[in-house]
C-alpha cells in the first residue's frame, strides 16, 4: 500500500496547537498518501475532549450534554483526522495484534496499530511513541526539523 500510518499522537499535538508539528504534518500529508484506523480515531476523540472539557472519564459518559454541547469543535477533530485515509480493522487485524503484542511486548492498541500496518503493507508511521521502534518492519517519522 506504501505511504504512511499517523498515529493519534501526531494528531492530537496538532490540536494542542504545536505549529512546527502541524506545519511538518500538512507537508508530509502532500507528499504521501496517509492512513490511521478507528481506534487512532478513538483515541484521538477520547482524549481530546477530556482535554477540551477539562471532565474526567466519569463525568462525561454520566452526562452526555458535556459532548453535545462541543458539536463544532467535535466536527473540527473528525476534520482533522479525516485527512487520513480509514483503514477498517478486521478480524485478521486482531489475531495480528496478539501476536504482536507477544512477540513485542506492545499495548492493545499499539498492537492493532501495528498490525494495521504490518497486514496492509504500510512500511511507515509517524508518531512519537518509542514502542514502534520496537516494531522491525516500520520506519518512525517524528515530523520534527530534529
Amino acid at each position: 500500500m506504501n505511504g504512511a500510518f499517523i498515529d493519534s499522537n501526531v494528531f492530537l499535538k496538532i490540536l494542542e496547537g504545536d505549529e512546527e508539528i502541524s506545519r511538518h504534518f500538512l507537508a508530509f500529508s502532500q507528499k504521501k498518501r496517509i492512513y490511521r484506523n478507528a481506534i487512532v480515531g478513538s483515541e484521538v476523540m477520547h482524549v481530546f475532549i477530556r482535554l477540551y472539557t477539562g471532565k474526567k472519564p466519569h463525568e462525561i459518559k454520566t452526562n452526555p450534554d458535556i459532548i453535545t454541547e462541543i458539536k463544532t469543535e467535535l466536527q473540527k477533530v473528525e476534520k482533522l483526522i479525516d485527512i487520513a485515509q480509514t483503514i477498517p480493522l478486521t478480524h485478521s487485524e486482531e489475531q495480528k495484534a496478539r501476536e504482536l503484542m507477544r512477540e513485542y511486548g506492545l499495548l492493545p492498541n499499539d498492537a492493532l496499530i501495528a498490525a494495521t500496518c504490518l497486514q496492509h503493507a504500510i512500511p511507515e508511521i509517524a508518531t512519537f511513541d518509542n514502542d514502534f521502534k520496537r516494531c522491525p518492519f516500520l520506519t518512525i517519522s517524528r515530523l520534527t526539523s530534529e
